[in-house]
C-alpha cells in the first residue's frame, strides 16, 4: 500500500523537530516537497519522508493495489470481499473558539473527521498542513464571505437550512471531511438532520490543500474564528483495509482466490455467470492459499483487460459482460465465502435453442459418450476440468458420435465443456 511520512519544511534528508501550532513532530525527511497555502495566503514548500509507493501490485494487472478495487481480478470488489475498517476516536465538543488538537492513527486508506454539530466555520490544520488556504465559512452573516456550497450549486442558508439548524451523530454526521492516503481532500454535507451526505466543494478563493498523511499517528488541530455562538463537535477516524480470513490460511479475502478453501475459485463461485474458459492462470503473487486444491486462476492476468481509469480501476472487464457481472461493479460475492458447496460445479447452457447435449453414462468409468450433436454447427470442442478449474483434456472433433476417454482420472467430479459453434454448454460428469 502507499505510504506517506510526515513533513516539514526542508530541503535536505536530515531529522528534525518542528514545533507546530504547539505540537512537536518528529520528522525523517528524504526531500520530496510539495507546496501548500496557510490561512494568511502564503504558499509554503513542504517535504514528504517518503515517495509513493506505486510498487505493490498483487494482481499483476498494472494497477497498484492502492488504486486497485479488485486486487485479486476475481471480478469481486475488494471492499465487498472485506469491507475497510473504520476505527473512531473519541469525539471533540469546543465553543467559543477554543482551539483544540488530537490525534488520529495512521489508516493505510486515509483518514476521516466527522462533524455533528457546527455553528459556523471551522479550519483544520492536520500534520502542520490547512486543510485549506481559507477559514472554510458555511454563513453569509455579520459580513462573511461564504466560500462552500454542494456540488449541484445549492448553498447553507441559499437552498439548504442555516448550518447551525442542521445535526448529525456519529452514524449520520452533518460534514465528512475524507483525506485520502494520497493526501487529496473530499468534503460531504448533508441538508437535513441525520440525512444523505452529498458532495461539498469550495469557491471564492478557497482551495484544499493536499495533506501530507504520516505512517503512524497524525496530529490535527481545529480553531474557529468566533462570531456569535460559536461551537464544532465531532471526531476523527482513521480508514483501514480489513482483514478478512475466514478460511485461516492467512490471506485476506480480497487477496485470496479462495477465500473459503472448498476447492472452488472464487472467480466461479461469485454471483455472476463465469464461465469456466474465461479464466486464465493468475498474474502477480495472488494465490489459493494453504489447504485448497484449486489452482491459481482468475479472470485477468495483464493490464489489457481491466478498466484503467474511473470508479472501476482494477477490475477485469469483458467484451460482452456475462450475466451478472458489470463492468463497473464486478459481480456480487455469491457462494465464494461459503465453503459448504462449489458453485462451479453449477451447469449452465449460452446460446442452446434446440436440444441438448447429453453426456452419457455418467456416472462413468473409462469412457463417455456426447449426444445430440448439431451437424450443422461443424466442428466440436469438448473439455474437461476437475473441480479446481484444471483443464485435464482438450479434444476437437468432428460430429460423429466418438468415446471420451476417462481411463487413467481419479474417480471424482469433472465439468464437462462443450463448444459448438455459438453454442456453449457445462454439464457435471461424475467418474467412478
Amino acid at each position: 500500500m502507499m505510504k506517506l511520512f510526515i513533513f516539514c519544511k526542508s530541503s535536505t534528508k536530515r531529522a528534525h523537530s518542528l514545533l507546530s501550532n504547539g505540537i512537536l513532530i518528529l520528522l525523517l525527511l528524504l526531500g520530496v516537497t510539495i507546496s501548500a497555502q496557510s490561512i494568511d495566503g502564503k504558499t509554503n514548500d513542504y517535504t514528504l519522508a517518503a515517495k509513493v509507493d506505486t510498487t505493490t501490485d498483487s494482481d499483476g494487472d498494472g494497477i497498484p493495489d492502492y488504486l486497485d478495487v479488485d486486487d485479486d481480478n476475481d471480478g469481486i470488489l475488494d471492499t465487498v470481499e472485506c469491507p475497510d475498517v473504520i476505527l473512531q476516536l473519541p469525539a471533540f465538543d469546543l465553543s467559543g473558539g477554543e482551539p483544540h488538537s488530537f490525534y488520529i492513527p495512521a489508516g493505510d486508506l486515509g483518514i476521516i473527521i466527522d462533524i455533528y454539530e457546527l455553528d459556523n466555520s471551522f479550519r483544520l490544520n492536520i500534520n502542520g498542513i490547512p486543510l485549506s488556504n481559507q477559514e472554510i465559512q458555511f454563513s453569509t452573516g455579520n459580513g462573511l464571505i461564504q466560500n462552500v456550497r454542494f456540488a449541484d450549486g445549492t448553498m447553507y442558508e441559499i437552498g439548504a437550512p442555516q448550518i447551525w439548524t442542521i445535526h448529525g451523530t456519529p452514524s449520520n454526521p452533518m460534514i465528512r471531511i475524507n483525506i485520502s492516503q494520497e493526501g487529496s481532500v473530499s468534503m460531504y454535507g448533508s441538508k437535513t438532520s441525520n440525512g444523505p451526505l452529498y458532495p461539498l466543494q469550495l469557491f471564492n478563493g478557497a482551495v484544499f490543500n493536499t495533506i501530507a498523511l504520516s505512517p503512524n499517528v497524525n496530529s490535527v488541530m481545529v480553531v474557529q474564528q468566533v462570531d456569535g455562538p460559536t461551537y464544532i463537535k465531532g471526531a476523527g477516524s482513521s480508514k483501514r483495509t480489513g482483514f478478512c480470513d475466514p478460511d485461516g490460511d492467512g490471506i485476506s479475502n480480497q487477496l485470496d482466490l479462495d477465500s473459503d478453501n472448498d476447492g472452488c475459485l472464487d472467480a466461479m463461485e461469485g454471483g455472476a455467470e463465469i464461465d469456466l474458459s474465461q479464466l486464465v492462470n493468475a498474474g502477480g503473487v495472488v494465490s489459493v492459499g494453504t489447504g485448497s486444491i484449486a489452482h491459481n486462476k482468475n479472470l485477468c492476468a495483464g493490464n489489457d483487460c481491466v478498466s484503467t481509469s474511473g470508479s472501476g480501476r482494477g477490475l477485469p472487464r469483458f467484451a460482452t459482460p456475462p450475466t451478472g457481472y458489470s463492468n463497473t461493479t464486478g459481480q456480487s460475492i455469491g457462494s465464494s465465502q461459503n465453503p459448504t458447496g462449489c458453485s462451479v460445479l453449477a451447469t449452465h447452457e449460452i446460446g442452446i435453442s434446440g436440444p441438448k447435449h447429453i453426456i452419457y453414462p455418467n456416472p462413468a468409468y473409462d469412457e463417455f459418450f456426447v449426444e445430440n450433436i448439431d451437424k450443422s454447427k461443424g466442428k466440436m470442442k469438448i473439455e474437461l476440468f476437475d473441480r479446481s478449474g484444471r483443464l485435464i483434456l482438450s479434444e476437437t472433433r468432428d460430429t460423429t458420435k466418438t468415446a471420451v476417454s476417462t481411463k487413467g482420472l481419479e474417480k471424482g467430479v469433472y465439468m464437462v465443456h462443450i463448444i459448438q459453434g455459438d453454442k456453449k454448454q457445462t454439464e457435471k460428469l461424475i467418474v467412478k
